[in-house]
């Protein structure tokens, strides 16, 4: 003799019918034509599902709630600050590089092309950016020899 097998549906509409009003285990049996004692066991699965508490969430929620809180720590906040802060110095380096770059090549070609007069335009050009990058340095606090820490920590920064 096999165990049979009911869907899905069938276990669905036997615990409907268990929760009306006057309902027993014998008289949905006999209403389904399932054995009384596949329903008991039914309602006593379904009845230790339903103790389970309201409150209980899933991984993700627990993992996404664990982000926020995370985030919204103070570390989490001066950590935030200083990847500004590193990304501002870090834009502020690479805009110096290209700067630069452009006036010595600007330097070169008076250079090659035998102009004193723009030759000395193109130092004088290149002397007061190399003034100015000095003061902003100071102002974004970026001493002398951490340019490459900067630049390495300005393309690497942690979100």
């Amino acid at each position: 003799m096999g165990r049979t097998t009911y869907t899905p549906q069938q276990r669905q509409q036997v615990l409907i019918l268990g929760k009306e009003p006057g309902a027993t285990a014998a008289s949905v049996a006999r209403q389904t034509g399932i054995p009384a004692r596949t329903v008991r066991e039914w309602f006593a699965n379904a009845e230790k599902e339903e103790q389970q508490p309201d409150n209980v969430t899933s991984l993700m929620e627990q993992r996404e709630r664990a982000q926020q809180l995370l985030n919204e720590t103070p570390s989490a906040k001066i950590r935030q600050l200083r990847n500004h802060f590193t990304a501002q110095q870090f834009e502020l380096l690479q805009q110096h590089a290209k700067d630069l770059s452009g006036l010595r090549a600007r330097q070169l070609k008076a250079v090659v092309d035998n102009d004193p007069q723009m030759t000395r335009a193109v130092a004088s050009a290149i002397l007061a950016l190399l003034k100015a990058q000095e003061a902003e340095r100071l102002m974004y606090d970026i001493k002398p020899g951490t340019e490459a820490d900067i630049m390495r920590g300005g393309m690497n920064r942690q979100k």
